[in-house]
């Protein structure tokens, strides 16, 4: 990771969005997790044997334990799917388009 406040930033500008705005603006319809499509979203482009996905992973879990019930949950689940992404990426993917952008 080149620069980590960018992501910092906007990591908690998601967690604001995903559990104040959106749940007030849309109250029956489901809201989806951003921070888990930001943090794969980011693993599925990075380097798969770079770590930047696990710290933003282990970050973004902790955002969203703060509004959970269950502290530890969503540290753990969001760690765990970017180990596996990570996984599949390594040994069944070739990415090599994906490193040059």
């Amino acid at each position: 990771m080149k620069s980590v406040f960018p992501f910092l930033l906007f990591s908690f500008f998601l967690l604001l969005l995903q559990s104040g705005l959106l749940p007030a603006t849309f109250p029956y319809s489901p809201v989806p997790n951003l921070l888990m499509l930001l943090t794969l979203t980011y693993t599925f482009f990075e380097n798969p044997s770079e770590d930047g996905g696990f710290y933003l992973a282990l970050f973004a879990g902790f955002l969203n334990d703060l509004i959970s019930p269950y502290f530890g949950f969503y540290m753990i689940v969001f760690f765990g799917s970017v180990y596996f992404l990570k996984f599949i990426l390594k040994n069944y993917i070739n990415v090599e388009f994906v490193s040059k952008l």
